[in-house]
C-alpha cells in the first residue's frame, strides 16, 4: 500500500515559480514605468497649452498685456499681468505634492528668451517652442506665432 503524498511544493517547483515571477517582474517594472512617464509628459503638455490658452483669453478679457513665462531652472510656467497692481500665477510642473507631474522644462524659446506676451487681443508677440520632459522622453510643443494656439502634439 502506498502512503498519500503530503500537499506540499517541492523546492523545485518554488524555485521555478519565484524564477518565472522575478523574470516577469523584469519586464514589467520598467515598462510601467515608461508608461507612467508618458502620461505624466501627456499631462504637463495639455496644461501647459492650456496655460496658453489662458494667457491669451486674459488678456483678451482684461484688454491689456499679460505675459507667460517658463522657468528651465525651477519647472514653474507663470502668467503674469498688471490689475491694478502687478499679479503672478504660477503652477510647477516637478513638486510631487502638487499637480502629478514631475516633468521638467528642457527649453523654452520665443524668439530666444522664455517668455511670451499676449496684447490686450490676445494675439502673440511670436511663436516659438517648449520642450518638456519625462522619463527618457521630450515632448516638444509649438505655439502658433498668428494665434498663440499650441499646434503639436
Amino acid at each position: 500500500m502506498t502512503r498519500p503524498r503530503p500537499a506540499a511544493f517541492s523546492l523545485i517547483e518554488l524555485v521555478l515559480t519565484t524564477l518565472i515571477v522575478g523574470l516577469l517582474a523584469a519586464v514589467a517594472v520598467p515598462r510601467y514605468a515608461q508608461a507612467s512617464a508618458n502620461v505624466r509628459l501627456d499631462a504637463a503638455a495639455r496644461r501647459v497649452a492650456t496655460d496658453l490658452k489662458h494667457a491669451a483669453d486674459l488678456a483678451r478679457t482684461r484688454s491689456g498685456p499679460v505675459v507667460i513665462g517658463f522657468n528651465q531652472i525651477t519647472d514653474q510656467v507663470s502668467i503674469f499681468y498688471v490689475d491694478p497692481g502687478p499679479t503672478t500665477v504660477t503652477a510647477s510642473l516637478t513638486e510631487l505634492g502638487g499637480p502629478p507631474y514631475r516633468v521638467s522644462i528642457v527649453s523654452a524659446d520665443f524668439n530666444g528668451v522664455g517668455l511670451l506676451g499676449f496684447d490686450g487681443f490676445g494675439q502673440p508677440e511670436f511663436g516659438g517652442t517648449v520642450t518638456l520632459r519625462a522619463g527618457g522622453r521630450e515632448l516638444m510643443l509649438n505655439v502658433d506665432a498668428a494665434t498663440g494656439e499650441v499646434v503639436s502634439p
